[in-house]
């Protein structure tokens, strides 16, 4: 009897010991940064955002922002905000802003790196760090064939060369996004997908 009372104590103890071990591992692992993208961003590469904005005289024109992920050989996996002019049918304008992590382009695509923060939550970073750029961050929150994306941007020096070279405290939403399934680049540049 004494025996089965130890052995049952030492099973109990074993149990919360490794229970605890678990939950450490965890924790560990998912405030862990990973090379690469969130498995949503590979299984889908564009989103475009449900908000636009209009201008021009008459409004003849507008953008909407979208995200596109891929691969490259040799640079790795690459995240990109994209903002795309369209006339007010939908056809696209010819003008983009290209926002790849750290202002870098195509040609060399920063290679990406995330951490899970939270339930589908993930933020990414580049792997690139360039004197005199800041380190720009951004926030994926998925939700089924939707998500929301925030970005902020941080310095880790003083750079006398740039006006507005202080860190962001706050995550700054840009919009919320749908998935946009058998659409390529080429689509997005003759005509917005998403008008209505």
């Amino acid at each position: 009897m004494k025996r089965l009372k130890e052995f049952l104590v030492a099973l109990v103890l074993g149990l919360a010991i490794g229970g605890l071990a678990g939950m450490t591992g965890t924790s560990a692992s998912a405030s862990t940064w990973h090379k690469g993208l969130p498995k949503v961003l590979k299984q889908h590469h564009l989103w475009g955002s449900k908000r636009i904005s209009r201008f021009g005289s008459a409004k003849q024109f507008y953008s909407r922002n979208f995200i596109e992920t891929g691969y490259s050989k040799g640079s790795g996996y690459f995240f990109s905000d994209v903002m795309r002019t369209y006339y007010k049918n939908g056809k696209f304008e010819q003008s983009f802003v290209e926002l790849l992590i750290n202002s870098r382009r195509y040609e060399v695509d920063p290679a990406t790196t995330y951490m899970k923060t939270g339930k589908h939550t993930y933020q990414i970073k580049s792997t690139v760090k360039q004197s005199g750029y800041p380190d720009q961050r951004y926030k994926v929150q998925q939700s089924g064939k939707h998500m929301t994306v925030w970005t902020k941007r941080l310095w880790n020096h003083i750079d006398p060369n740039k006006g507005f070279n202080r860190s962001q405290k706050k995550w700054h939403k840009i919009d919320h996004y749908q998935v946009l399934k058998n659409i390529s680049d080429d689509n997005v540049q003759n005509k917005d997908p998403m008008h209505k």
